[in-house]
C-alpha cells in the first residue's frame, strides 16, 4: 500500500484538493484493502483483476456499495425536472 500512495501521491493530493472544493471523491481503496490494509487480489480463490491494472467482474462488483449512495438522490434538481417536462410535451 505504501509503494501504491508514493506512486500515486501527486493524483492523490489533486482529489483531496478536488474534495476541497465541494467535488465527491470515490475512494475505490477502502472497498479493495484486506484489514491489514493490503490491496486483496482473491477472494474465495477468485481473481479480483482482470490484469494489472483493471478489476475482474468479481473486482467491480466489490464497489457496488461505494456507488449505491450515487443512484439513491431522493429527487430530480428543478432544472432536470424542468428539461424532462419540456422534452416529453413535444420539446426539441
Amino acid at each position: 500500500m505504501a509503494e501504491f500512495l508514493t506512486a500515486n501521491q501527486a493524483r492523490e493530493q489533486m482529489l483531496e484538493r478536488m474534495g476541497n472544493l465541494g467535488a465527491r471523491i470515490l475512494d475505490p481503496k477502502v472497498y479493495l484493502l484486506d484489514a491489514s490494509q493490503r490491496g486483496r487480489v482473491v477472494q474465495d480463490g477468485q481473481a479480483l483483476y482482470y490484469d494489472d491494472n483493471h478489476l475482474s467482474v468479481l473486482g467491480a462488483q466489490q464497489l457496488r456499495p461505494m456507488f449505491l449512495p450515487l443512484f439513491a438522490q431522493p429527487n430530480p434538481t428543478p432544472s432536470t425536472t424542468r428539461a424532462n417536462n419540456s422534452l416529453g410535451a413535444g420539446g426539441p
